[in-house]
């Protein structure tokens, strides 16, 4: 039986996450182009693509409930993307 490193966990690990994140960023997109359009879920999806904290994403599902806008939603996430929360 062959051992496995702990890098190698590491790394299946951490991409696990990032595909489960995407994941989640593309989620968001379909509900923001449920509300808005399939443009502005495209644009969203784009705008999540690195984003890797789950807290961040979950704002901005509570940002595609609370906003009337498109115009709206992308600047919080575009405000949210440069200060990094």
């Amino acid at each position: 039986m062959s051992r496995v490193s702990s890098k190698a966990v590491s790394r299946v690990s951490s991409k696990a996450v990032s595909r489960v994140l995407n994941t989640n960023g593309r989620c968001c997109g379909g509900m923001a182009a449920r509300k808005f359009g399939d443009d502005a879920g495209r644009r969203l999806a784009e705008a999540l693509e690195d984003v890797a904290d789950p807290e961040r994403l979950e704002q901005v599902g509570v940002w595609i409930i609370e906003c009337g806008t498109e115009a709206d939603l992308l600047a919080r996430v575009r405000d949210s993307n440069r200060h990094g929360n």
